[in-house]
């Protein structure tokens, strides 16, 4: 296994778990009407690639479900570190002899991301 992939899986497991604890904490506190961790520390978090850890704390602390952009800005985290992750392997792989056979692309990678979009807020508009 590449160095680079280690590194990356340590940091991603942490800055989820991160985000993970500070949901928690942050329900714990709102719930004894203490300080708070601020809106603006948990999105970016998020952004910094604990998204997964974003949904696991709001789904099992149900905390901040009611705030439609924390969906948005969690959904977007992981959007844009799958994107990363992937260029990183795909690049390592590249340099490495290791490339796959090129198949030709139905859609470019922003018609990708435009269409998770769309179905995650139709989804939310639903519900």
């Amino acid at each position: 296994m590449e160095p680079l992939f280690k590194v990356m899986a340590v940091y991603y497991a942490a800055v989820n778990i991160l985000l993970f604890a500070l949901m928690g904490i942050d329900k714990v506190r709102a719930k004894r009407g203490q300080w708070r961790i601020r809106e603006a520390t948990l999105a970016a978090v998020s952004l910094l690639g604990g998204g997964v850890g974003g949904f696991a704390g709001m789904r099992l602390f149900h905390h901040k479900t009611k705030k439609w952009y924390f969906y948005a800005v969690f959904a977007i985290g992981i959007i844009l570190h799958v994107i990363i992750v992937r260029c990183a392997v795909t690049k390592i792989l590249t340099q490495t002899g290791h490339e796959s056979k090129k198949r030709p692309q139905k859609f470019s990678a922003y018609q990708r991301v435009e269409k998770v979009l769309w179905a995650f807020f139709e989804f939310k508009l639903r519900q």
